[in-house]
């Protein structure tokens, strides 16, 4: 996803057509299907890739380090509602993850890549991405810790692909046992 957030071409939407998408979806009584319909040039747009390298390792660190204050507890182990779907804890979660990740992209934006936070912004729709609950970034602690919970949890992982993404970007489809 970061690569997808270094996309250097301008996204269709600037970051407050996204943000007013984002809440509507958020009501029980919106138009998802509408809503969707006016994100699907985004979403043609997220697909494409960027340069990773245009990213600054300092903020880098700065936004694992809001996964590690949101997600971990003080030990370094995850808290019981990551990665979990439907769970109002994870939710909330992300929300405040989300807050913390675009303001340090407000707050450095000659750090990151040039339309890093408007491709945030889209990604933080995480439906939109087919997945089941909110996925913070690949950062170091996010890929250590997904790492260490396959690894405690490994018959509880019975799904890793996401079809719809696979068939929308024109890839076979998933191997399945």
């Amino acid at each position: 996803m970061l690569e997808r957030m270094a996309n250097p071409e301008k996204p269709p939407l600037d970051r407050e057509a996204i943000e007013k998408i984002r809440r509507q979806l958020l009501n029980p009584a919106s138009d998802k299907v509408a809503l969707k319909g006016k994100l699907s040039e985004m979403e043609r747009a997220f697909r494409g890739r960027g340069d990773v390298s245009k990213w600054n390792e300092e903020l880098l660190a700065k936004i694992d380090a809001q996964f590690v204050k949101r997600y971990l507890d003080d030990a370094g182990q995850p808290h019981d509602h990551l990665f979990f779907p439907n769970n109002p804890e994870n939710l909330n979660a992300f929300t405040q993850y989300y807050q913390d990740v675009d303001h340090l992209l407000t707050m450095h934006p000659d750090l990151a890549p040039k339309y890093a936070r408007e491709y945030f912004s889209y990604y933080a729709i995480w439906e939109m991405q087919g997945y089941a609950f909110p996925m913070p970034l690949g950062t170091a602690n996010v890929v250590k810790t997904l790492d260490e919970l396959a690894a405690r949890y490994s018959r509880g992982f019975c799904e890793v692909s996401i079809p719809q993404v696979s068939e929308s970007l024109d890839l076979p489809p998933p191997l399945r046992r």
